[in-house]
């Protein structure tokens, strides 16, 4: 628990130190340099918002009006809570089905399903076949985002850092590669 206190307090640190580098005042171009390609632009008559990971900063006629640094820490402890609040529900939930096990009816006999038809067979292939592109169309929208993070910390001024989202994306693609491994490996 202690590395993840001292991760985000560096995660904390590095968004400031680029905040602090990037002030009201300042030219666009300068920020562009200095910052590297933003993930995303806006632009509304004579203002322009840029995008990074880490911030926004509002540009007008050129010079730079607003940054607005993210709260990495807050982000990040909110992530590891929903995280705990997810494990903790799946552990009470597994207790309480190996607490409470399905009994059979009293007077129904104890028989193994019927054998599936062949049309039952196929519904259900189906039915896989289009979860698994519905998994792999997820997985290369994660990929993206893992992408556009790696791209966005690759800068000199960004060697070192980290990104929690990009962090998370690669987490659930190794989620779903699980979870298509496991239907392709499934009976019928």
């Amino acid at each position: 628990m202690g590395k993840i206190k001292l991760l985000v307090l560096f995660l904390a640190t590095a968004a400031l130190g680029f905040c602090a580098d990037v002030e009201i005042g300042m030219k666009e171009k300068d920020v562009l340099e200095y910052m590297g390609k933003p993930n995303s632009t806006a632009s509304m008559g004579e203002k322009t918002i840029y995008r990074w990971p880490d911030m926004i900063v509002t540009v007008k006629n050129g010079t730079v009006i607003s940054v607005k640094a993210r709260d990495l820490v807050a982000e990040r402890v909110e992530e590891e809570r929903r995280l705990r609040v997810v494990e903790e529900t799946r552990a009470k939930e597994a207790a309480w089905l190996a607490a409470h096990p399905p009994a059979p009816a009293p007077d129904a006999p104890v028989t193994s399903p019927p054998p599936k038809t062949q049309v039952q067979i196929a519904a259900d292939r189906t039915a896989r076949a289009k979860k698994i592109l519905e998994l792999r169309q997820a997985i290369e929208s994660q990929r993206d985002v893992v992408n556009n993070y790696s791209a966005a910390f690759s800068s000199p001024n960004r060697q070192g850092t980290t990104a929690p989202q990009r962090d998370l994306a690669q987490a659930l693609i190794a989620q779903y590669e699980a979870e298509i491994q496991a239907i392709e490996q499934a009976p019928y």
